[in-house]
């Protein structure tokens, strides 16, 4: 009889370890969709949701519909939106601080800690989106993860689909600017080039740097921009992976001022 005794137990703890398991398993599950859903935009917050809501949206010009009003109240560092039409790029961008330049690289649109960060405009960009010489955007590259962030950014380094998503929206609470991308670097060694480039001596010293950044991409669209210039900047994993990025150089199309 002690025999069917211990055949009962041991089930017992099978079932008991099964149970954790699963339990472990769907704790997981729900951190990763926690994680999801927060760099996709969705939060309980109703402003918070409102807003992701409306730049889920788009106008007939392409650009995202953004609900300025609820974003200033949720984050007044957010200064500006980007999407691309036909790829997965629509997200906030940030404004970094002096005080703490890569702040966003860890913490997501809310504020909260998160790896997969949020797109944001460099510190020494203190002309803003829309008045600095090259206003550079900087973003994580999380394909897979929910949100690709700036993932696409790094699909610019093949001819043909940069040509056929060289339109880039970018806009303000108080501007709409069609971007056209003319050039993309990929930059095997992040940190010890000079394609991030924020501010210039003088028009010819911008221009010298324009021209290298032409001669050093690897795609090359249209003709270069005279003054002022918008640059986007992603992980990506074609050369060295370890340590790699994209670089998209755009010049503007047309402007519009709104609000």
């Amino acid at each position: 009889m002690s025999k069917p005794k211990a055949k009962k137990k041991g089930y017992i703890v099978l079932y008991a370890l099964a149970f954790l398991l699963a339990a472990s398993a769907f704790g997981v599950w729900a951190w990763v969709g926690s994680m999801n859903s927060r760099a996709s935009g969705v939060q309980p917050s109703p402003a918070a949701e409102d807003a992701a809501e409306s730049a889920a949206q788009y106008d007939a010009e392409g650009f995202a519909m953004v609900d300025w009003g609820s974003w200033r109240q949720i984050n007044p560092d957010v200064v500006g939106w980007v999407n691309v039409p036909g790829t997965g790029i629509s997200q906030p961008i940030c404004k970094a601080g002096m005080d703490a330049p890569d702040y966003w690289n860890s913490h997501d649109v809310y504020g909260e800690y998160n790896l997969m960060g949020c797109p944001f405009l460099d510190a020494d960009c203190t002309g803003g989106l829309e008045g600095s010489a090259n206003a550079v955007v900087q973003g994580h590259n999380v394909s897979g993860a929910g949100s690709g962030m700036f993932a696409d950014f790094s699909e610019f380094a093949d001819e043909g689909f940069a040509n056929e998503h060289a339109k880039v929206l970018l806009q303000t609470p108080t501007a709409k600017m069609e971007l056209a991308a003319f050039a993309v670097e990929v930059v095997p060694n992040a940190g010890s080039d000079d394609s991030l480039r924020t501010s210039f001596d003088s028009d010819a010293d911008f221009q010298r740097y324009v021209a290298e950044r032409v001669a050093a991409s690897a795609v090359r669209i249209g003709g270069a921009p005279r003054s002022q210039m918008w640059t986007f900047s992603t992980c990506s994993y074609l050369l060295t992976p370890e340590n790699e990025r994209t670089v998209v150089h755009c010049k503007l199309v047309r402007k519009s001022s709104v609000g």
